[in-house]
């Protein structure tokens, strides 16, 4: 896909909101590189909550998670001078496939620091991929200080996977092709990590229809962007999750003011039902999620009363998951992923 690979705007990066203006150019730019993930229906959810279930599927996207959005629209961003320089960044999984990906479309030499927690599928990945990757330390902390320390030394422009303007607008362009596929969605349930993507999506969702709730995720042993929420301000909590997608320390603040102004609620979710949702999905679609990609899915299965007759949109977020997740989630969910598997039927055909 080709086009214009240098769509820019005049955002500042320091305002507090970005506008939909700032969303549809974003997407107007990734749009030459992406095409529109599809959106399909659940029969099993909905049997469960009564109404409509749409479900996002943003593990389909190229390197398997919605994190190719923001990194596309970041390394677009970037000036002439800076991508010869080349970049450097820190990730445990699915923002370095990200910009390994977007760097290799655009030509720009990528340097992935990981810590030796990081999940061994993604690593894999970004080893089949040609990344330059270099292990470093045992917290992702310990790699984003030496992935500063290594841009100060080599003149690279560090990305940061957080507090970054640019990753949150290109997550934020889902809102966009959700809303514009299914207008009447009432509540739209998505994952929650660091918080960039529910910002994003939050923040350009609202713009285009205020009376959407958007609800966010979190794991019971991964609810430090919630207890920020509800403290409105940030709040350290180590979090000791399963699913690395979930898992954060703190919000970012930029993260963290779009969702004090656009984000209706959180739910929280135990970890067996992120493992059974894993399963139910696998059954459902016949499709491999992560820990974080179902995270929408439990909410929707563990409070179904809540969302009952309602028009629900649920974010799939990611589908590189780990080999003993899998099993896992098979164990738990039971016998029932056993079952012959059928893709769901198309949205647009039903």
């Amino acid at each position: 896909m080709t086009g214009d690979r240098s769509v820019r705007n005049d955002r500042d990066p320091s305002e507090s909101s970005p506008t939909l203006t700032d969303f549809f150019l974003a997407h107007r730019a990734i749009s030459d590189f992406l095409r529109p993930t599809a959106h399909t229906r659940s029969q099993e959810l909905e049997s469960q909550v009564g109404g409509p279930v749409y479900l996002k599927h943003e593990n389909l996207n190229e390197t398997r998670s919605f994190k190719i959005r923001g990194a596309l629209n970041s390394l677009l961003r970037l000036s002439a001078d800076q991508r010869g320089r080349g970049i450097v960044t820190a990730s445990t999984g699915n923002h370095g496939l990200a910009v390994t990906y977007a760097s290799q479309l655009l030509g720009i030499h990528a340097t992935i620091i990981v810590p030796a927690t990081a999940s061994p599928t993604k690593v894999q990945r970004m080893r089949g991929m040609n990344a330059d990757l270099r292990c470093h330390g045992h917290t992702l902390g310990t790699a984003l200080a030496f992935a500063r320390e290594l841009a100060d030394a080599e003149k690279l422009v560090f990305i940061e996977d957080g507090d970054n303007a640019d990753l949150m607008i290109g997550a934020g362009t889902i809102a966009i092709e959700l809303l514009q596929d299914i207008p009447n969605i009432e509540v739209l349930l998505v994952p929650v990590g660091g918080g960039n993507l529910i910002a994003g999506i939050a923040c350009c969702a609202k713009q285009i229809n205020h009376r959407l709730r958007v609800v966010g995720v979190q794991s019971e042993e991964a609810s430090a962007v919630y207890r920020s929420w509800v403290a409105r301000s940030v709040v350290r909590h180590h979090p000791r999750t399963f699913a690395s997608g979930l898992s954060a320390d703190y919000p970012g603040a930029l993260a963290l003011r779009q969702m004090l102004r656009y984000v209706d609620d959180f739910v929280m979710v135990s970890e067996q039902a992120l493992y059974t949702a894993m399963g139910l999905l696998l059954a459902e679609t016949g499709q491999l999620v992560e820990g974080a990609g179902a995270a929408a899915t439990a909410a929707l299965v563990s409070h179904t009363e809540r969302w009952r007759g309602h028009t629900v949109a649920l974010l799939i977020s990611g589908g590189n998951a780990d080999l003993e997740e899998v099993t896992r989630a098979i164990e738990l969910y039971g016998g029932e992923a056993q079952r012959p598997i059928a893709m769901p039927t198309p949205a647009h055909e039903r």
